[in-house]
Protein backbone atom coordinates (compact mmCIF):
# COMPACT_ATOMS: atom_id res chain seq x y z
CA UNK A 1 0.00 0.00 0.00
CA UNK A 2 2.70 2.47 0.48
CA UNK A 3 4.43 1.64 -2.68
CA UNK A 4 1.47 2.39 -4.30
CA UNK A 5 0.63 5.50 -2.42
CA UNK A 6 4.38 6.56 -3.50
CA UNK A 7 3.57 5.65 -6.89
CA UNK A 8 0.28 7.66 -7.19
CA UNK A 9 2.26 10.90 -5.51
CA UNK A 10 5.15 10.83 -7.78
CA UNK A 11 2.81 10.70 -10.51
CA UNK A 12 0.68 13.40 -9.40
CA UNK A 13 4.20 15.32 -8.71
CA UNK A 14 5.18 14.49 -12.37
CA UNK A 15 1.52 15.16 -13.81
CA UNK A 16 1.38 18.54 -12.20
CA UNK A 17 5.27 19.65 -13.03
CA UNK A 18 4.51 18.14 -16.89
CA UNK A 19 1.36 20.40 -17.33
CA UNK A 20 2.04 23.41 -14.75
CA UNK A 21 5.56 23.94 -17.00
CA UNK A 22 4.03 22.56 -20.45
CA UNK A 23 1.25 25.54 -19.87
CA UNK A 24 3.50 27.64 -18.98
CA UNK A 25 5.46 27.68 -21.81
CA UNK A 26 2.51 28.01 -24.12
CA UNK A 27 0.75 30.34 -22.42
CA UNK A 28 4.16 32.51 -22.47
CA UNK A 29 4.65 32.61 -25.85
CA UNK A 30 0.59 33.38 -26.69
CA UNK A 31 1.64 36.50 -24.50
CA UNK A 32 4.62 37.63 -27.08
CA UNK A 33 2.58 36.73 -30.29
CA UNK A 34 -0.13 38.87 -28.76
CA UNK A 35 1.75 41.80 -28.46
CA UNK A 36 3.12 41.05 -31.68
CA UNK A 37 -0.10 39.89 -33.96
CA UNK A 38 -3.40 41.38 -34.00
CA UNK A 39 -6.78 40.09 -32.55
CA UNK A 40 -8.06 38.93 -35.87
CA UNK A 41 -4.82 36.67 -36.75
CA UNK A 42 -5.71 35.22 -33.26
CA UNK A 43 -9.52 35.01 -34.53
CA UNK A 44 -8.56 33.54 -37.92
CA UNK A 45 -6.50 30.78 -36.23
CA UNK A 46 -8.79 30.03 -33.68
CA UNK A 47 -10.93 28.84 -36.51
CA UNK A 48 -8.57 26.63 -38.36
CA UNK A 49 -8.72 24.98 -34.12
CA UNK A 50 -11.88 24.66 -33.95
CA UNK A 51 -11.44 21.42 -36.92
CA UNK A 52 -8.41 20.34 -35.37
CA UNK A 53 -10.25 19.08 -32.28
CA UNK A 54 -13.26 17.89 -33.87
CA UNK A 55 -10.60 15.50 -35.58
CA UNK A 56 -9.01 14.55 -33.04
CA UNK A 57 -11.65 13.31 -31.12
CA UNK A 58 -12.70 11.29 -34.18
CA UNK A 59 -9.33 9.58 -34.47
CA UNK A 60 -9.25 9.06 -31.20
CA UNK A 61 -12.76 7.18 -31.01
CA UNK A 62 -12.77 6.60 -27.01
CA UNK A 63 -10.00 3.82 -27.88
CA UNK A 64 -7.29 5.48 -25.93
CA UNK A 65 -9.03 6.29 -22.83
CA UNK A 66 -10.07 2.60 -23.10
CA UNK A 67 -6.56 1.21 -23.19
CA UNK A 68 -6.04 3.98 -19.71
CA UNK A 69 -9.18 2.65 -18.32
CA UNK A 70 -9.53 -1.32 -18.81
CA UNK A 71 -7.97 -3.59 -15.95
CA UNK A 72 -6.31 -5.53 -18.55
CA UNK A 73 -5.22 -4.79 -21.98
CA UNK A 74 -3.36 -7.05 -24.98
CA UNK A 75 -0.78 -5.87 -27.18
CA UNK A 76 -3.27 -6.75 -30.31
CA UNK A 77 -5.80 -4.41 -28.90
CA UNK A 78 -2.55 -1.37 -28.45
CA UNK A 79 -1.63 -2.46 -32.08
CA UNK A 80 -5.20 -2.24 -33.18
CA UNK A 81 -6.09 0.91 -31.66
CA UNK A 82 -2.57 2.72 -33.86
CA UNK A 83 -4.19 1.16 -37.03
CA UNK A 84 -7.94 2.31 -36.10
CA UNK A 85 -6.46 6.14 -35.00
CA UNK A 86 -3.90 6.09 -37.94
CA UNK A 87 -6.54 5.31 -41.01
CA UNK A 88 -9.25 7.69 -39.86
CA UNK A 89 -6.74 10.26 -39.10
CA UNK A 90 -5.61 10.17 -42.93
CA UNK A 91 -9.31 10.19 -43.94
CA UNK A 92 -10.36 13.26 -42.01
CA UNK A 93 -7.02 15.33 -42.65
CA UNK A 94 -8.42 14.42 -46.25
CA UNK A 95 -12.01 15.69 -45.60
CA UNK A 96 -10.41 18.69 -43.84
CA UNK A 97 -8.00 19.46 -46.90
CA UNK A 98 -11.27 19.15 -49.09
CA UNK A 99 -13.61 21.40 -47.14
CA UNK A 100 -11.02 24.07 -46.76
CA UNK A 101 -11.80 26.01 -49.71
CA UNK A 102 -15.38 26.49 -48.73
CA UNK A 103 -14.72 27.15 -44.90
CA UNK A 104 -12.54 30.45 -46.38
CA UNK A 105 -15.36 31.40 -48.24
CA UNK A 106 -17.75 31.29 -45.84
CA UNK A 107 -15.48 32.99 -42.95
CA UNK A 108 -14.38 35.16 -46.13
CA UNK A 109 -10.82 35.18 -45.22
CA UNK A 110 -8.66 33.65 -47.95
CA UNK A 111 -6.02 32.45 -46.16
CA UNK A 112 -7.86 30.05 -43.87
CA UNK A 113 -8.00 27.90 -47.03
CA UNK A 114 -4.11 27.29 -46.74
CA UNK A 115 -3.68 26.99 -43.08
CA UNK A 116 -6.50 23.87 -42.91
CA UNK A 117 -4.04 22.40 -45.80
CA UNK A 118 -1.25 22.18 -42.54
CA UNK A 119 -4.35 21.55 -39.87
CA UNK A 120 -5.09 18.22 -42.07
CA UNK A 121 -1.42 17.38 -42.11
CA UNK A 122 -1.05 17.87 -38.53
CA UNK A 123 -4.15 15.54 -37.48
CA UNK A 124 -2.49 12.08 -38.68
CA UNK A 125 1.03 13.18 -36.98
CA UNK A 126 -1.02 13.59 -33.99
CA UNK A 127 -2.59 10.47 -34.41
CA UNK A 128 0.72 8.29 -34.27
CA UNK A 129 1.22 9.59 -30.53
CA UNK A 130 -1.79 9.02 -29.26
CA UNK A 131 -1.42 5.38 -28.39
CA UNK A 132 2.33 5.67 -26.94
CA UNK A 133 0.82 8.58 -24.72
CA UNK A 134 -1.94 6.81 -23.40
CA UNK A 135 0.02 3.77 -22.24
CA UNK A 136 2.59 6.02 -20.41
CA UNK A 137 -0.52 7.46 -19.33
CA UNK A 138 -1.93 3.96 -18.07
CA UNK A 139 1.60 3.28 -16.30
CA UNK A 140 1.32 6.63 -14.89
CA UNK A 141 4.71 7.28 -16.24
CA UNK A 142 4.32 11.08 -16.25
CA UNK A 143 8.10 11.59 -16.51
CA UNK A 144 8.11 10.77 -19.79
CA UNK A 145 4.84 12.42 -20.66
CA UNK A 146 6.81 15.96 -19.23
CA UNK A 147 10.02 15.34 -21.16
CA UNK A 148 8.24 15.07 -24.28
CA UNK A 149 5.38 17.25 -24.17
CA UNK A 150 7.83 20.45 -22.61
CA UNK A 151 10.27 19.41 -24.95
CA UNK A 152 8.08 19.89 -27.84
CA UNK A 153 6.25 23.30 -26.41
CA UNK A 154 9.58 24.87 -25.46
CA UNK A 155 11.31 24.07 -29.33
CA UNK A 156 8.23 24.94 -31.09
CA UNK A 157 7.69 27.83 -29.05
CA UNK A 158 10.42 30.07 -29.62
CA UNK A 159 10.12 28.89 -33.68
CA UNK A 160 7.41 30.53 -33.26
CA UNK A 161 8.80 33.93 -31.49
CA UNK A 162 11.34 34.05 -33.99
CA UNK A 163 8.62 33.80 -36.68
CA UNK A 164 6.19 36.28 -35.38
CA UNK A 165 9.34 38.74 -34.84
CA UNK A 166 10.35 38.17 -38.46
CA UNK A 167 6.79 39.10 -39.46
CA UNK A 168 5.89 35.52 -40.48
CA UNK A 169 2.36 37.13 -39.12
CA UNK A 170 -0.64 34.51 -39.24
CA UNK A 171 1.12 31.74 -40.46
CA UNK A 172 3.22 31.91 -36.95
CA UNK A 173 0.31 29.82 -35.74
CA UNK A 174 0.52 27.10 -38.24
CA UNK A 175 4.25 26.44 -38.28
CA UNK A 176 4.27 26.29 -34.32
CA UNK A 177 1.50 23.64 -34.60
CA UNK A 178 3.39 21.57 -37.25
CA UNK A 179 6.42 21.78 -35.59
CA UNK A 180 4.97 20.97 -31.74
CA UNK A 181 3.39 18.14 -33.46
CA UNK A 182 6.14 16.45 -35.02
CA UNK A 183 8.97 16.47 -32.29
CA UNK A 184 6.27 15.64 -29.47
CA UNK A 185 5.47 12.70 -31.70
CA UNK A 186 9.40 11.44 -32.16
CA UNK A 187 9.97 12.03 -28.61
CA UNK A 188 7.15 10.19 -27.44
CA UNK A 189 8.27 6.89 -29.60
CA UNK A 190 11.83 7.51 -28.68
CA UNK A 191 11.05 7.22 -24.91
CA UNK A 192 7.93 4.75 -25.14
CA UNK A 193 10.01 2.25 -27.09
CA UNK A 194 6.49 1.08 -28.05
CA UNK A 195 6.08 -0.64 -31.31
CA UNK A 196 2.72 -1.92 -33.05
CA UNK A 197 3.37 -5.41 -33.78
CA UNK A 198 2.95 -6.74 -37.28
CA UNK A 199 0.26 -8.71 -38.98
CA UNK A 200 -2.48 -7.27 -36.21
CA UNK A 201 -6.14 -6.77 -37.66
CA UNK A 202 -8.16 -3.84 -36.40
CA UNK A 203 -10.48 -6.10 -35.50
CA UNK A 204 -8.17 -7.03 -32.34
CA UNK A 205 -10.02 -3.90 -30.87
CA UNK A 206 -13.32 -5.11 -30.89
CA UNK A 207 -13.80 -5.63 -26.92
CA UNK A 208 -12.78 -1.98 -26.75
CA UNK A 209 -15.78 -0.96 -28.95
CA UNK A 210 -18.44 -0.33 -26.29
CA UNK A 211 -16.50 1.59 -23.90
CA UNK A 212 -14.91 4.21 -26.69
CA UNK A 213 -17.80 4.66 -28.63
CA UNK A 214 -20.15 6.09 -26.01
CA UNK A 215 -17.22 8.21 -24.89
CA UNK A 216 -16.33 9.33 -28.34
CA UNK A 217 -19.49 10.16 -28.94
CA UNK A 218 -19.52 12.25 -25.85
CA UNK A 219 -16.36 14.03 -26.31
CA UNK A 220 -17.62 15.20 -30.10
CA UNK A 221 -20.64 16.39 -28.39
CA UNK A 222 -18.20 18.24 -25.55
CA UNK A 223 -15.77 19.61 -28.61
CA UNK A 224 -18.35 20.73 -30.88
CA UNK A 225 -20.25 22.64 -27.85
CA UNK A 226 -16.95 24.47 -27.05
CA UNK A 227 -15.65 24.81 -30.79
CA UNK A 228 -18.94 26.07 -31.76
CA UNK A 229 -18.37 29.57 -29.91
CA UNK A 230 -15.59 29.93 -32.87
CA UNK A 231 -17.48 29.31 -35.40
CA UNK A 232 -20.56 31.36 -33.90
CA UNK A 233 -18.55 34.28 -33.05
CA UNK A 234 -16.45 34.33 -35.95
CA UNK A 235 -19.71 33.98 -38.43
CA UNK A 236 -21.36 36.55 -36.39
CA UNK A 237 -19.27 38.77 -35.16
CA UNK A 238 -15.91 38.85 -36.82
CA UNK A 239 -12.27 37.02 -36.68
CA UNK A 240 -11.50 40.23 -34.28
CA UNK A 241 -14.33 39.73 -31.52
CA UNK A 242 -13.46 35.93 -31.74
CA UNK A 243 -9.93 36.60 -31.33
CA UNK A 244 -11.25 39.24 -28.07
CA UNK A 245 -13.10 35.67 -26.76
CA UNK A 246 -10.55 33.42 -27.50
CA UNK A 247 -7.96 35.71 -25.48
CA UNK A 248 -10.01 35.65 -22.50
CA UNK A 249 -10.88 32.19 -22.55
CA UNK A 250 -7.35 31.77 -22.84
CA UNK A 251 -7.00 33.29 -19.70
CA UNK A 252 -9.57 31.51 -18.19
CA UNK A 253 -9.26 27.90 -18.59
CA UNK A 254 -5.18 27.88 -18.29
CA UNK A 255 -5.29 27.58 -14.58
CA UNK A 256 -8.42 25.41 -14.69
CA UNK A 257 -6.67 22.74 -17.05
CA UNK A 258 -3.63 22.32 -15.89
CA UNK A 259 -5.35 21.07 -12.42
CA UNK A 260 -7.76 19.68 -14.97
CA UNK A 261 -5.00 17.56 -16.62
CA UNK A 262 -3.67 16.10 -13.20
CA UNK A 263 -6.76 14.94 -12.16
CA UNK A 264 -7.93 13.24 -15.24
CA UNK A 265 -4.22 11.77 -16.21
CA UNK A 266 -4.12 10.81 -12.32
CA UNK A 267 -7.56 9.48 -10.75
CA UNK A 268 -8.69 7.64 -14.40
CA UNK A 269 -6.21 4.64 -14.10
CA UNK A 270 -6.63 5.24 -9.95
CA UNK A 271 -10.11 5.12 -9.32
CA UNK A 272 -10.53 2.50 -12.04
CA UNK A 273 -8.76 -0.08 -9.16
CA UNK A 274 -11.21 0.76 -6.58
CA UNK A 275 -14.49 -0.78 -6.09
CA UNK A 276 -15.61 0.52 -2.53
CA UNK A 277 -18.26 3.55 -2.58
CA UNK A 278 -16.09 4.71 0.69
CA UNK A 279 -12.69 4.59 -0.82
CA UNK A 280 -14.48 6.00 -4.03
CA UNK A 281 -15.99 8.77 -1.98
CA UNK A 282 -13.27 10.00 -0.53
CA UNK A 283 -10.62 9.99 -3.37
CA UNK A 284 -13.00 12.19 -4.95
CA UNK A 285 -13.33 14.71 -1.86
CA UNK A 286 -9.42 14.71 -1.74
CA UNK A 287 -8.85 15.17 -5.82
CA UNK A 288 -11.72 18.37 -5.97
CA UNK A 289 -10.05 19.34 -1.71
CA UNK A 290 -6.43 19.94 -3.40
CA UNK A 291 -7.56 20.90 -6.84
CA UNK A 292 -10.07 23.56 -5.39
CA UNK A 293 -7.71 25.03 -3.17
CA UNK A 294 -5.39 26.43 -5.95
CA UNK A 295 -8.27 27.19 -8.47
CA UNK A 296 -10.67 29.30 -6.61
CA UNK A 297 -7.87 31.74 -5.40
CA UNK A 298 -6.76 32.02 -8.86
CA UNK A 299 -10.01 32.44 -10.35
CA UNK A 300 -11.18 35.23 -8.19
CA UNK A 301 -7.93 36.96 -9.01
CA UNK A 302 -9.40 37.30 -12.47
CA UNK A 303 -12.81 38.42 -11.66
CA UNK A 304 -11.56 40.64 -9.24
CA UNK A 305 -8.95 42.26 -11.89
CA UNK A 306 -8.93 41.42 -15.48
CA UNK A 307 -8.59 44.98 -16.73
CA UNK A 308 -5.35 45.02 -14.89
CA UNK A 309 -3.70 40.99 -16.29
CA UNK A 310 -5.19 41.98 -19.51
CA UNK A 311 -3.08 45.26 -19.89
CA UNK A 312 -0.26 43.75 -18.44
CA UNK A 313 -0.02 40.51 -20.31
CA UNK A 314 -1.31 41.40 -23.69
CA UNK A 315 -1.36 44.97 -23.97
CA UNK A 316 -4.39 47.64 -24.08
CA UNK A 317 -5.22 46.53 -27.97
CA UNK A 318 -6.78 43.68 -25.89
CA UNK A 319 -8.95 45.38 -23.34
CA UNK A 320 -11.94 44.92 -24.80
CA UNK A 321 -11.27 41.18 -23.51
CA UNK A 322 -11.19 42.11 -19.64
CA UNK A 323 -14.95 41.57 -19.29
CA UNK A 324 -15.48 38.54 -21.54
CA UNK A 325 -12.53 37.31 -19.03
CA UNK A 326 -14.11 38.59 -15.81
CA UNK A 327 -17.51 36.65 -17.03
CA UNK A 328 -15.86 33.45 -17.86
CA UNK A 329 -13.95 33.14 -14.91
CA UNK A 330 -17.12 33.24 -12.88
CA UNK A 331 -18.12 30.16 -14.39
CA UNK A 332 -14.19 28.96 -14.03
CA UNK A 333 -14.76 27.97 -10.81
CA UNK A 334 -16.19 24.81 -11.40
CA UNK A 335 -14.06 23.75 -13.80
CA UNK A 336 -12.31 21.23 -11.65
CA UNK A 337 -14.68 19.73 -9.91
CA UNK A 338 -16.49 19.00 -13.11
CA UNK A 339 -13.39 17.09 -14.15
CA UNK A 340 -13.03 14.81 -11.49
CA UNK A 341 -16.86 13.83 -11.22
CA UNK A 342 -16.51 13.01 -15.14
CA UNK A 343 -13.29 10.62 -14.22
CA UNK A 344 -14.79 8.87 -11.14
CA UNK A 345 -18.14 8.15 -13.59
CA UNK A 346 -15.64 6.94 -16.50
CA UNK A 347 -13.54 5.21 -14.06
CA UNK A 348 -16.62 2.88 -13.24
CA UNK A 349 -16.65 1.90 -16.98
CA UNK A 350 -20.08 3.87 -17.79
CA UNK A 351 -19.45 5.65 -20.50
CA UNK A 352 -23.11 4.81 -21.89
CA UNK A 353 -23.90 6.81 -19.13
CA UNK A 354 -21.46 9.63 -19.83
CA UNK A 355 -23.10 10.06 -23.03
CA UNK A 356 -26.73 10.30 -22.12
CA UNK A 357 -25.88 13.23 -19.21
CA UNK A 358 -23.44 14.76 -22.29
CA UNK A 359 -26.56 14.62 -24.47
CA UNK A 360 -29.07 16.36 -22.00
CA UNK A 361 -25.96 18.59 -20.70
CA UNK A 362 -25.47 20.11 -24.79
CA UNK A 363 -29.60 20.41 -25.59
CA UNK A 364 -29.70 23.16 -22.62
CA UNK A 365 -25.98 24.69 -23.76
CA UNK A 366 -27.00 24.54 -27.58
CA UNK A 367 -30.23 26.14 -26.52
CA UNK A 368 -28.98 28.61 -24.10
CA UNK A 369 -26.03 29.38 -26.89
CA UNK A 370 -28.64 30.34 -29.59
CA UNK A 371 -30.49 32.65 -27.07
CA UNK A 372 -27.40 34.32 -25.82
CA UNK A 373 -25.87 34.64 -29.68
CA UNK A 374 -29.53 36.02 -30.92
CA UNK A 375 -29.62 38.89 -27.61
CA UNK A 376 -26.55 38.97 -25.86
CA UNK A 377 -23.51 39.64 -28.46
CA UNK A 378 -20.27 38.25 -27.28
CA UNK A 379 -21.00 39.26 -23.83
CA UNK A 380 -23.97 37.33 -23.75
CA UNK A 381 -22.22 34.04 -25.28
CA UNK A 382 -19.61 34.83 -22.06
CA UNK A 383 -22.40 34.44 -19.62
CA UNK A 384 -23.82 31.48 -21.72
CA UNK A 385 -20.56 29.67 -21.20
CA UNK A 386 -20.78 30.30 -17.08
CA UNK A 387 -23.69 28.92 -16.58
CA UNK A 388 -23.41 26.05 -18.74
CA UNK A 389 -20.24 25.00 -16.65
CA UNK A 390 -23.15 25.49 -13.56
CA UNK A 391 -25.44 23.26 -15.12
CA UNK A 392 -23.00 20.59 -16.35
CA UNK A 393 -20.97 20.31 -12.25
CA UNK A 394 -25.16 19.39 -11.04
CA UNK A 395 -25.05 17.38 -13.93
CA UNK A 396 -22.04 15.48 -13.50
CA UNK A 397 -22.23 15.45 -9.56
CA UNK A 398 -25.54 13.96 -9.62
CA UNK A 399 -24.60 10.97 -11.49
CA UNK A 400 -21.21 10.67 -10.07
CA UNK A 401 -23.08 10.71 -6.96
CA UNK A 402 -24.45 7.06 -7.83
CA UNK A 403 -21.23 5.74 -7.88
CA UNK A 404 -20.13 7.42 -3.97
CA UNK A 405 -23.09 8.83 -2.62
CA UNK A 406 -21.46 12.21 -2.41
CA UNK A 407 -23.83 14.51 -3.66
CA UNK A 408 -24.02 17.86 -5.27
CA UNK A 409 -24.97 19.94 -2.36
CA UNK A 410 -22.45 17.66 -0.35
CA UNK A 411 -19.41 18.09 -2.34
CA UNK A 412 -20.13 22.37 -2.35
CA UNK A 413 -21.09 22.27 1.19
CA UNK A 414 -16.99 20.68 1.50
CA UNK A 415 -15.66 23.26 -0.03
CA UNK A 416 -17.48 26.36 1.77
CA UNK A 417 -14.42 27.12 3.52
CA UNK A 418 -11.82 27.60 0.73
CA UNK A 419 -15.33 29.48 -1.28
CA UNK A 420 -15.64 32.09 1.36
CA UNK A 421 -12.02 33.06 1.69
CA UNK A 422 -12.01 33.37 -2.18
CA UNK A 423 -15.06 35.95 -1.52
CA UNK A 424 -13.28 37.60 1.24
CA UNK A 425 -10.07 37.40 -1.04
CA UNK A 426 -11.82 38.98 -3.83
CA UNK A 427 -13.32 41.74 -1.52
CA UNK A 428 -10.25 42.82 0.05
CA UNK A 429 -8.58 43.23 -3.48
CA UNK A 430 -11.62 44.92 -4.95
CA UNK A 431 -11.07 47.60 -1.98
CA UNK A 432 -7.83 48.25 -2.22
CA UNK A 433 -7.42 48.04 -6.29
CA UNK A 434 -9.17 51.62 -6.68
CA UNK A 435 -6.93 53.66 -4.17
CA UNK A 436 -3.46 51.62 -6.65
CA UNK A 437 -2.32 54.40 -9.42
CA UNK A 438 0.75 53.19 -10.27
CA UNK A 439 0.77 52.09 -13.18
CA UNK A 440 -1.13 48.39 -14.56
CA UNK A 441 2.07 46.29 -14.10
CA UNK A 442 3.24 48.06 -10.09
CA UNK A 443 -0.59 47.66 -9.01
CA UNK A 444 -1.07 44.12 -10.30
CA UNK A 445 1.80 42.98 -8.43
CA UNK A 446 0.63 44.71 -5.13
CA UNK A 447 -2.72 43.15 -5.59
CA UNK A 448 -1.58 39.96 -5.97
CA UNK A 449 1.04 39.86 -3.38
CA UNK A 450 -1.65 41.28 -1.13
CA UNK A 451 -4.46 38.86 -2.55
CA UNK A 452 -1.93 36.07 -2.16
CA UNK A 453 -0.56 36.31 1.35
CA UNK A 454 -4.40 37.06 2.93
CA UNK A 455 -5.45 33.53 1.36
CA UNK A 456 -1.94 31.54 2.29
CA UNK A 457 -1.96 33.05 5.69
CA UNK A 458 -5.33 32.61 6.55
CA UNK A 459 -6.03 29.20 5.15
CA UNK A 460 -3.10 27.95 7.64
CA UNK A 461 -3.72 29.44 10.38
CA UNK A 462 -7.87 28.29 9.89
CA UNK A 463 -6.66 25.07 8.00
CA UNK A 464 -9.00 25.87 5.82
CA UNK A 465 -10.15 23.07 3.16
CA UNK A 466 -7.34 20.53 1.55
CA UNK A 467 -4.65 22.75 3.41
CA UNK A 468 -3.55 19.67 5.51
CA UNK A 469 -3.15 17.88 2.17
CA UNK A 470 -1.04 20.39 0.53
CA UNK A 471 1.45 20.62 3.50
CA UNK A 472 1.67 16.90 3.60
CA UNK A 473 2.83 16.98 -0.04
CA UNK A 474 5.88 19.29 1.43
CA UNK A 475 9.12 17.17 1.35
CA UNK A 476 10.07 17.93 4.85
CA UNK A 477 6.78 16.72 6.05
CA UNK A 478 6.36 13.78 4.32
CA UNK A 479 10.35 12.67 5.55
CA UNK A 480 8.89 13.63 9.03
CA UNK A 481 5.87 11.67 8.57
CA UNK A 482 8.10 8.57 7.90
CA UNK A 483 10.86 9.44 10.49
CA UNK A 484 7.23 9.28 13.08
CA UNK A 485 5.78 6.05 11.87
CA UNK A 486 5.90 3.40 14.11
Amino acid sequence: MTSFRAKILSAGLWSGFDAGLRFGVQFGVSIVLARILSPTDFGIYALTAVFIALSSVLVDGGFCSALVQRAEISRAEETAVFWYNGIAAFVLGGAIAAMAPSVARMFGHPVLEHLLYVSAIIVPINAMAAVPGSLMQRHLRFDLLAKSGLTASVLSGLLAVVLAINGVGIWTFAWQALAHAVINVVLLWLLSGWRPLRGTSIAAARPLVRFGFFLSLSNLLEVAYQQGFALVIGKLYGARDLGYFNRGQNLQILPANVLTLVITRVTLPVLSTKSDPAELRSGVQLAQGVAMMGNLPLMGALVAMPDLIIDVLYGPKWLPAAPILRILAIGGLLIPMNAVNVQMTLARGRSELYLKTEMIKKAIGILIVCLASIYGGVIGLAVSQAAFLCLSFAVNATVSGRFTGYSPFEQLWDLRGPALLTLAMVALIGTVKPFLEFGSLINIAILSVLGGAFFVSTALLLRVGATNQFLALLPSRRVATRKSAP
